[in-house]
């Protein structure tokens, strides 16, 4: 017998991933005497012969005395049970499985172990068993523990007599047929020992293995379209030289190499047993089966692929961190999820570590966001959206900070003011409640804004305008807007520029006793200064009476003051004093009115007199008054 367990075939299920003839290309084959060990590849198609080897030796017809008569009247499976070496009559292979495990049984103890076996029924019985337990080994045995972590033993060195150990405990165990013994210890080192690595050895040869392993490990892989992802092939042997002519293949089963025509999908190579594939930028187009192949000692073709899946990961469309609505209006706080499969969404308010359910009120959920139908102060804070998708298994959340904007609403005002020619003014325009805090604007009687030049400074922050040196001519109406993201106020205020009063005409007069005079005070000012005039030597002003008449009249911005005496005296000779004052200032002006003498009629005769003849006379100077 040239294998110690011959190849089995099992019913064809898939012809892409469990076909063998489909899979190995027979004319990559060579011969002659050197060529390599076959390589058989790893499928649940069959498993392949084992040769014989020291734990499986070539049977020998066992050498034993006949039997008496008496003897022979014994059943097979009494002799066994009394058979301390557990031999198997025509079974020697099995017999020397059972001394290797009693001989490197650490973990089970070797009574135990022989108190197992027997309990098997009968050698044949026991060939069948392990034969059909080795062949269903890749379905029974792995499916259950491949996710486990097993034994870190080599599972093709002297760990196959435990692992056959186990086919028979595990068998048995199954089916009842195990009795006087607890089976949880068994169960448990039958796990440490069976793994996917200990069913390879009974499908492989255990010399000149090799294999293509794809990492991150598993068949199937989904990740997220335009998220890079790599995916790395390693060829692994005895001699990992042997491997070449290592590529990757497309869905479409074409190679794929680097090149700048295809950005979004590198190939690196490390060595010639490592070659990774790198998707730089995936997108769901490039979802499929990619094949790793490679040869090893240019006579065996291996092969293996991975199915990736590139999915449309959730996204955030249109779904800024920082948002703001206007108070009193309605307002969408927007966020649009996007994914496939599609996504399932919620919303929370978060307040501290608490999550807060929406106020249901004045808020609804919607496809792109929450609505609510009026906007109110509390409602500003932190929201967060979950989006889960459970076919992937993705979960992402956002938070977004709501800002609830205030629109400003001017307080400290101003509506008339006033300002002295020649001084500083600030005029002020605070506005209260607002947010974000507003800026102001400052704009003139003619509607032009103000900027900071000149006499002028504008501050847009505080909301001040100082003139310097006020002019007259900067009296008018002032416009003060403060504005900000969700609104503006506006304010208009009356500047009055006040002038002192200034005395533009107050002159000297002369006048003779007897005749009619008046002095005449002119001022300018703003507003209208009172005007009075007063005689040295007395604080009381004077005013219309007896023969005097004081009357005062404007003409714009000019106030006259006019004092008329009739039938001058002597006495009204003197100083005048013209007095003029307003909210700006005051100022006084002196004026003087000269009486003079009335001349008598003798006097008058005799100068008319001279003056006819043209005489030369001489008289005497004659220097007096007359008074009547």
């Amino acid at each position: 017998m040239k294998f110690a367990r011959p190849k089995i075939w099992r019913e064809l299920t898939d012809h892409s991933s469990n076909c063998y003839i489909c899979m190995v290309d027979p004319s990559k084959r060579r011969a002659g005497k050197n060529v390599s060990a076959i390589i058989y590849l790893g499928i649940p198609l069959f498993i392949v012969p084992v040769p014989h080897c020291p734990e499986l030796p070539v049977p020998t017809s066992p050498e034993r005395d006949q039997p008496s008569s008496e003897e022979s009247i014994k059943s097979e499976e009494e002799e066994d049970v009394e058979n301390s070496d557990y031999n198997f009559r025509g079974s020697a292979e099995y017999g020397s499985i059972y001394k290797t495990m009693m001989m490197n049984s650490r973990w089970l103890d070797k009574e135990d172990v022989r108190i197992q076996l027997k309990a098997v029924e009968s050698p044949s019985r026991f060939r069948e068993q392990i034969t059909h337990l080795q062949a269903q080994l890749n379905v029974t045995l792995i499916y259950r523990w491949m996710d486990r972590d097993f034994s870190k033993a080599d599972p093709c060195g002297d760990t196959n007599s435990f692992s056959a150990l186990c086919i028979v405990i595990v068998f048995r165990l199954e089916h009842k047929l195990i009795t006087g013994t607890t089976n949880t210890q068994y169960v448990d080192a039958c796990k440490e020992l069976i793994d996917y690595r200990v069913a390879r050895c009974f499908a492989e040869e255990p010399e000149n293995r090799a294999e293509l392993i794809i990492q991150p490990k598993g068949n199937s892989q989904s990740r997220p379209a335009r998220e890079s992802f790599a995916i790395t092939c390693t060829g692994k042997s005895d001699n990992n030289e042997y491997f070449s002519d290592m590529e990757w293949k497309d869905p479409s089963g074409n190679t794929l190499v680097s090149s700048e025509n295809n950005q979004d999908i590198e190939v690196r190579k490390t060595s010639e047993s490592i070659l990774s594939l790198v998707f730089v930028n995936p997108r769901t187009k490039d979802s499929g089966r990619y094949t790793c192949i490679a040869s090893y000692d240019n006579s065996e073709r291996l092969e293996t692929y991975v199915q990736i899946t590139f999915f449309h990961d959730i996204t955030w469309n249109d779904c800024s961190e920082k948002q703001s609505l206007i108070v009193n209006k309605p307002g969408k706080l927007l966020c649009i999820v996007s994914a496939n499969p599609s996504p399932q969404v919620s919303w929370v308010k978060l307040e501290g570590t608490k999550d807060i359910e929406l106020d249901k009120t004045h808020i609804t959920v919607e496809s792109d966001g929450i609505f609510m139908s009026k906007v109110q102060e509390s409602d500003g804070g932190k929201y967060r959206i979950q989006a889960m998708v459970t076919e992937t298994g993705r979960f992402k959340h956002r938070d977004i900070n709501l800002e609830v904007l205030i629109p400003p609403n001017i307080t400290e005002f101003q509506e008339k003011t006033q300002a002295i020619e020649d001084n500083g003014l600030v005029l002020k325009c605070v506005a209260s409640s607002a947010n974000p805090d507003p800026l102001y604007s400052w704009f003139d009687k003619n509607d032009h804004q103000i900027q900071t030049e000149g006499r002028f400074l504008v501050d847009k922050t505080l909301g001040t305008l100082t003139i310097q040196k006020a002019k007259k001519e900067d009296a008018g109406l002032y416009s003060c807007i403060a504005q900000n993201e969700a609104g503006q106020d506006k304010k208009q205020l009356q500047l009055t520029v006040l002038s002192k009063p200034k005395i533009l005409q107050f002159e000297k007069k002369n006048t003779v006793e007897g005749k009619s005079t008046s002095l005449e005070c002119r001022v300018s000012g703003v507003p209208h200064p009172e005007v009075s005039l007063r005689k040295e030597g007395s604080h009381e002003k004077l005013e219309s009476g007896g023969r005097m008449i004081v009357e005062s009249f404007q003409e714009k911005e000019i106030t006259s003051l006019k004092m008329t005496i009739s039938q001058v005296m002597r006495e009204d000779d003197g100083l005048y004093f013209c007095h003029a004052e307003n909210m700006a200032g005051k100022v006084e002006k002196a004026g003087h009115l000269t009486v003079e003498c009335k001349i008598s009629s003798v006097f008058e005769d005799i100068v008319s007199f001279v003056v006819l003849t043209r005489h030369s006379t001489i008289f005497p100077c004659i220097s007096f008054c007359l008074f009547k």
